[in-house]
């Protein structure tokens, strides 16, 4: 199986310290799943703002992690607490992460 967390380096209120958010991030999942691959700004995400109406662009960081279905089981409780932790850090309203084909937004 194949998680990814799509990681923003901005939020709508501005720039953050988020290479050293991200990299907390990166740490505590490798040491979660005995592994991880980082692509740095690697991706541009679009979005559209509710409240201006115009397209967003995101300059984003992508974590890819390969894991056992059991794995996934057995330390759901801890993912979801870094994901949930990480969205905060990041000072995002949203966060996208899949699982496989599977796309799930926090």
């Amino acid at each position: 199986m194949r998680l990814s967390v799509y990681l923003p380096l901005n939020s709508q209120i501005g720039k953050l310290d988020s290479e050293q958010i991200i990299h907390k991030f990166t740490t505590e999942i490798t040491k979660l799943f005995n592994g991880s691959s980082l692509y740095p700004n690697a991706i541009y995400g679009f979005w559209l703002n509710p409240k201006t109406k115009a397209i967003e662009k995101d300059t984003t960081s992508l974590l890819e992690v390969y894991l056992t279905r059991e794995d996934l089981n057995a330390k759901r409780t801890e993912l979801g607490y870094l994901l949930h932790l990480v969205k905060s850090q990041l000072k995002q309203e949203s966060l996208a992460y899949t699982i496989d084909n599977d796309i799930f937004f926090l």
